[in-house]
């Protein structure tokens, strides 16, 4: 692996990292999702993922160098859709090209989420079926 594919693995593993802690995925499921991705590749070794809610560390071995990279986490949502599909393609990393794995995580990031007015939707309904399993009056529901 040369210098410029190298670069470019790291890119794509802590953009990977980057979009599953932004949209809500457990820290550990980060870190190994990273080295999963990373070890797929032919020359590469020693992958370690140190992962915090604010920021994400990471390297590995390639050849005869030492790569690394650290971001610092700015955006937090939750987008469970997105940690699935990441975690999917972690899981077939070893039958992609970096290209492919480019054009996937740009896809991925790309996605929106529902809207507003579905989540609030979404969350009425929710308080209230909560409210009928806990007995609540008419008045209380319409609150």
């Amino acid at each position: 692996m040369d210098h410029q594919e190298s670069n470019r693995l790291a890119s794509v593993v802590m953009r990977a990292g980057l979009i599953l802690l932004e949209s809500g995925a457990e820290i550990y499921r980060v870190e190994e999702t990273m080295n999963r991705i990373c070890r797929s590749f032919p020359g590469v070794s020693q992958p370690e993922a140190f992962v915090i809610r604010t920021g994400v560390m990471f390297s590995f071995h390639a050849d005869d160098r030492i790569i690394t990279r650290v971001v610092r986490v700015q955006h937090y949502d939750t987008d469970l859709a997105k940690v699935d599909e990441i975690n999917t393609l972690s899981r077939r990393a070893d039958r992609m090209s970096l290209e492919q794995m480019e054009k996937a995580l740009d896809r991925i990031d790309r996605q929106k989420g529902y809207p507003w007015q579905v989540i609030s939707l979404a969350g009425g309904i929710c308080a209230l079926g909560f409210g009928l399993m806990d007995g609540a009056g008419p008045a209380d529901l319409a609150a």
